[in-house]
């Protein structure tokens, strides 16, 4: 396996990832690129370093506007060319221009057959702006113009614990997670091992044959006595990054992307199953033509302390080539202590729906205001902070990978 992923160019990999050279082959000779994406052992003792993101990305701070139909605590972001859109715990679904003033909110919570019951998820096709609102209790999926115009609705398969992503054309990748994070359902019932599915725009499904040997959820259950609980811990095994979905399942040496029906390999890993048995949890946070950036979790938990293992974050630059352990930074924050963040929230492709090229970060108002009010914050993100409050909306800083 060890040069399984090496026969295919960074640029191929990264036109079939990114759809962003489309009309090029994709073999070295033809690019004029020779460049590869080396295989990663996440377990390898790579050069450590801390990356500004500054060094690696052009930052954009953006305030997003409050009123009262547009309260947010930490938002997962969907983004198109000219709007950002998100939701709130009220069910309303949220649209703000590119600045991060508010376009409008819309808001069908019910349970007729234009409304939805729950925002499970928000889904929008980039190019038409359409939005897909996922209410897995009626199994199904509600379609608005930005207006909140009702479109229509996709069925989609019910019982099933599914995670589902935007491809294109009106078409869906649905993923059934049942019974994966939990042992002795398992044990008991199976898993399906051939969980993808596309989903037509009339909501006719095909399964897509491509076969997990040992799917693995990235939420963590524990039990004590009579009780049981679970944490999530913020690093999905299937993710829609610029315009494809990329599989980074744990129990596969490869990461794929996903688009129509086509599975692509990306590049291959290691160490899936250390030696004590608990799988790495790896996702992509980043990627362009010219860097990846990997991130990795043992999926294990201390039971004396509930804690998780400490995640790690690689970096492959084709400028400077080899792979890097790194820790991200921000030099517009001076606060050592406060560049640390918490999986959910970190600077990520993964935990967001973004444009190609592009990762993410929602930065708290009372976070902001705290390093704010200690001198801890300069350059732009202290001007985007300057009139902020604790009860203000959250900041989203945009990353765009430098070429």
């Amino acid at each position: 396996m060890k040069n399984r992923a090496s026969s295919i160019t960074a640029h191929g990999m990264i036109a079939a990832t990114l759809s962003i050279m489309a009309a090029c082959s994709h073999s070295a000779q033809q690019t004029g690129n020779d460049l590869e994406f080396p295989d990663i052992d996440v377990s390898e003792n790579y050069p450590q370093e801390t990356t500004y993101i500054q060094d690696i990305g052009e930052i954009e701070y953006i305030p997003l506007e409050l009123t009262d139909s547009s309260m947010l605590g930490t938002p997962t972001i969907t983004m198109t060319a000219k709007h950002f859109l998100t939701s709130n715990s009220e069910g309303n679904v949220i649209v703000y221009n590119r600045d991060g003033n508010l376009r409008n909110t819309f808001n069908h919570k019910g349970q007729s057959g234009t409304e939805y019951t729950y925002i499970d998820q928000l889904l929008t096709d980039p190019e038409s702006e359409e939005v897909y609102v996922v209410d897995k209790m009626m199994s199904r999926v509600q379609k608005y113009d930005l207006d909140g115009r009702f479109l229509g609705t996709i069925a989609i398969p019910g019982n099933l614990f599914q995670d589902l992503f935007y491809l294109k054309d009106g078409t869906l990748l649905s993923i059934d997670r049942k019974n994966v994070a939990d042992e002795d359902l398992r044990k008991q019932y199976g898993v399906n091992e051939t969980p993808y599915l596309i989903i037509d725009d009339s909501g006719q499904p095909t399964q897509l044959p491509y076969r997990l040997k040992d799917p693995v959820s990235d939420l963590l259950m524990y039990s004590s006595g009579n009780s049981a609980a679970g944490i999530s811990l913020w690093v999905a095994p299937a993710a829609r990054i610029g315009s494809q979905v990329i599989i980074s399942e744990a129990s596969e040496d490869t990461i794929y992307a996903i688009s129509d029906a086509t599975r692509t390999p990306i590049l291959a890993k290691h160490n899936t199953h250390p030696a004590n048995g608990s799988p790495t949890l790896t996702a992509i946070d980043g990627i362009n033509t010219r860097f990846v950036l990997i991130y990795a979790l043992e999926k294990e938990i201390d039971m004396n302390r509930m804690s998780a293992p400490e995640p790690a974050m690689f970096i492959y630059d084709h400028k400077n080539p080899g792979w890097k352990r790194t820790t991200l930074a921000n030099r517009d924050i001076t606060d050592d202590a406060a560049q640390k963040t918490r999986p959910r929230y970190r600077l990520s492709a993964s935990n967001h729906a973004l444009a190609d090229g592009y990762m993410a970060q929602v930065l708290s108002a009372e976070t902001l205001c705290e390093l704010r009010d200690n001198g801890s914050l300069t350059g732009a993100l202290s001007e985007a902070a300057a009139d902020l409050n604790e009860d203000s909306n959250p900041v989203l800083m945009l990353v765009r990978l430098k070429e």
